[in-house]
């Protein structure tokens, strides 16, 4: 098997647009199919009721319960706590949608 560094000394040496293209849909395709097994195990660590935790693409950390489990995400409603109904920040959400690889289980 290849290494990395001697993958990428290979595909510099293509000069045919046609087979650069078929790397790439390769490489796409086994992104996508890492990334899906990635979601599905984390789908089946959680279930509706669990409380759990994730950070926000601007760095902001929540905390709240799964209300919902979609086929690729997890509504989380940020107003239920351990079973008690605590006030979210009054001009932020209340419930989100986020995807199972953001999500770990609160302790």
């Amino acid at each position: 098997m290849l290494g990395k560094s001697e993958i990428i000394n290979e595909v510099q040496n293509v000069f045919n647009e046609a087979d650069l293209m078929e790397i790439w849909d390769a490489v796409r395709d086994q992104v996508r199919l890492m990334r899906t097994a990635k979601a599905n195990q984390a789908k089946r660590k959680l279930s509706v009721g669990d409380q759990v935790r994730f950070t926000s693409r601007d760095s902001v950390a929540y905390e709240g319960e799964i209300s919902k489990i979609n086929r690729t995400r997890a509504l989380v409603d940020l107003a239920t706590m351990n079973g008690k109904k605590v006030e979210p920040h009054p001009w932020g959400p209340k419930q989100v949608t986020v995807p199972f690889s953001m999500i770990e289980v609160a302790k």
